[in-house]
């Protein structure tokens, strides 16, 4: 099958270059063929290619219908277009411009993401354009060597295929198209895949099930679906879990969601010139910490602010769906909204664009009352300090503690607040002479992105430090929550050396601890401390609450009880209470799981909202 790598090889480049000459030469000779057979020719070859640029490596590991089922999806779609325009050579010119433009963008979200297009990043072009910017888009040599053959092949097909309108009557063309779309319908979904002996990876999506398909896949399965049983499990369940809870001395709530905050010791030790978060790790006092399962790798943020936020899991959505762009388009109850009930002022800052993950709308949608974002800095004139690109923690943090002065005295405060200093990527040449942390070793020179990384996490530590420092002689009750949205996107070959094996050999166990970060929630008064091992970010705000005293809503005290048997629910699959680990496939049939699926159906889906439940 395919395996991914986000290490480019020259020698993939080599092979598609040799693709694209027999190409050429296979044109020469199916020219003189019927327009079916070009177009099955051409579908093959962008397979090929496509293919070969998205996942870097192709082999088969006895799923070989993929091959087959790629190829006519790039045949549909090709001889749509040959329909449409009645032309072979705008036709095929048609797909080889498309295969540039997808493999250029493969190319550089392999680079900065380690992965694929996914359907939710063209549901996301404002985000993208925003932080494309950051990023370097150099076109290096393999890159512009293979665009400038996808170049040249377009202009020889122009120059060797007949340039004469091939005439279809209209009824005939409109009937065909309507077949190839009907077909693909019928085809190219799981139910009818599965039938004919096609196994659909629901992990891994396009390494697995092959570029185009694998996108396809995603389209399908943008659906929420329930049990038969839907409407009595919700009555069920909010009559168990409400409960009466009166709390007048509650604390004020600081959320700080650290952009690409982890340890990546966790999946195993490595050297450096010294500690990266040496406060992180010295705190003992008035503080529970432990590891955080979140559901997205290297980019997404919006879903595990979407998780914390809601106490929904994404494991209830596929293919790295950004739930913000999908379904947050109306008020939805939240933990925003279970704490305004509770006489909470409710503030959100974040030191960058509105328009990324549409957070604007969201976060009114979620309840928030008060939103601050860059334009609104901008807006007074405010000297933001920069730490490479982005805003820097310290400065969030300053700016933050601002924000929290002016809200009422009357109310309890609660605001969340989404860092970007460590947003990839971590290429800034000009930043180098400032990192404090080096790999020691043999990997001293070899990962300059995971140094540069390592060294924005030690300024973060020194940051949250500072944080701390802001609320410790408060005369209010404070309670600080803190956490990583996901690991970083820099060097996969680093990944490989700290599991010691190839990404794509990890077992389960080692996968999941790639969705790994830091948490920490730590009071200005005496609370009992703690380390907790496992717990994923949709039970995060629900254990808050109840270490600390929060009024909890009957969804909070349902999480908790789900907790108990499932400390991890991610997109990566379960983890329960005996340490066993379930893949996102296998949990569909744990009734649990299934009754946990139908609350969230009814918190984001359902118009008729069991209100009672969440608030």
């Amino acid at each position: 099958m395919y395996y991914a790598s986000n290490t480019v090889s020259t020698v993939d480049f080599i092979t598609l270059n040799y693709i694209m000459i027999g190409y050429i030469v296979g044109l020469k000779i199916i020219k003189y063929y019927k327009d079916i057979w070009a177009i099955i020719y051409v579908a093959f070859v962008d397979f090929l290619m496509i293919d070969a640029q998205a996942i870097r490596d192709i082999r088969l590991d006895g799923n070989e219908a993929t091959v087959f089922f790629n190829i006519l999806v790039f045949f549909v779609l090709l001889y749509v277009i040959y329909l449409i325009c009645a032309r072979k050579t705008i036709c095929i010119i048609i797909s080889q411009l498309c295969v540039a433009l997808l493999s250029a963008v493969n190319y550089y979200l392999y680079n900065f993401r380690g992965r694929t297009l996914y359907i939710s990043d063209i549901k996301s072009l404002n985000t993208v354009f925003n932080v494309a910017q950051q990023y370097d888009l150099k076109i290096d040599k393999d890159l512009f060597i293979h665009l400038l053959c996808l170049f040249v092949i377009s202009i020889l097909t122009f120059e060797m295929f007949d340039k004469k309108k091939c005439i279809h009557s209209k009824r005939n063309t409109l009937c065909q198209i309507l077949f190839c779309i009907a077909g693909s319908v019928i085809m190219f979904n799981n139910t009818m895949l599965s039938f004919f002996g096609y196994h659909v990876y629901w992990w891994d999506n396009s390494s697995h099930n092959g570029f185009l398909l694998g996108l396809i896949l995603q389209m399908e399965n943008y659906g929420i679906k329930t049990s038969k049983n839907y409407s009595d499990t919700i009555s069920n369940e909010i009559n168990q879990y409400i409960k009466a809870e009166n709390n007048n001395d509650n604390p004020d709530i600081i959320i700080i969601m650290n952009e690409s905050f982890s340890d990546l010791s966790v999946i195993h030790s490595f050297n450096t010139n010294q500690d990266y978060m040496p406060f992180y790790h010295s705190m003992q006092n008035n503080c529970i910490k432990g590891n955080l399962y979140v559901s997205v790798r290297g980019g997404n943020t919006a879903n595990t602010e979407y998780e914390f936020l809601t106490g929904d899991s994404m494991a209830f959505y596929k293919y790295g769906q950004v739930v913000y762009n999908s379904y947050l388009n109306h008020s939805v109850l939240s933990n925003v909204s279970h704490l305004k009930n509770n006489n909470y002022s409710l503030a959100s800052f974040h030191p960058y664009f509105k328009s990324g993950w549409n957070r604007e709308r969201v976060y009114n949608n979620l309840g928030f009352e008060q939103n601050t974002f860059l334009e609104d800095l901008w807006s007074t004139n405010e000297e933001i300090v920069n730490l490479r690109y982005y805003a820097s923690d310290w400065y969030t943090y300053d700016k933050l503690f601002e924000i929290y002065n002016s809200m009422p005295e009357e109310k309890q405060r609660f605001i969340f607040c989404v860092t970007m200093q460590n947003h990839a990527g971590y290429d800034d040449e000009d930043w180098i002479p400032q990192q404090q942390i080096g790999l020691l070793g043999k990997d001293e020179d070899n990962y300059p992105l995971t140094s540069q990384y390592l060294s924005l996490i030690y300024e973060s530590d020194k940051a949250l430090e500072h944080l701390i420092d802001l609320y410790q002689k408060l005369d209010r009750k404070v309670i600080i929550c803190f956490f990583g949205d996901h690991q970083p996107g820099i060097e996969n070959s680093f990944y490989e050396e700290l599991y010691g094996k190839k990404m794509e050999n990890l077992t389960l166990e080692e996968l999941q601890k790639g969705y790994i970060t830091p948490f920490l929630i730590w009071a200005n008064y005496d609370i009992e401390s703690d380390y907790v091992d496992k717990i994923s970010a949709n039970y995060l705000f629900a254990y808050m609450c109840r270490a600390t005293g929060i009024p909890m809503s009957a969804f909070d005290n349902y999480l908790m009880d789900l907790y108990s048997k499932y400390p991890v629910i991610n997109s990566v699959g379960v983890i329960d209470s005996k340490d066993n680990y379930y893949t996102a496939d296998e949990i569909n049939d744990i009734t649990d799981i299934q009754i946990y699926y139908d609350i969230i159906y009814n918190q984001i889906i359902d118009k008729n909202t069991a209100a009672e439940f969440f608030e």
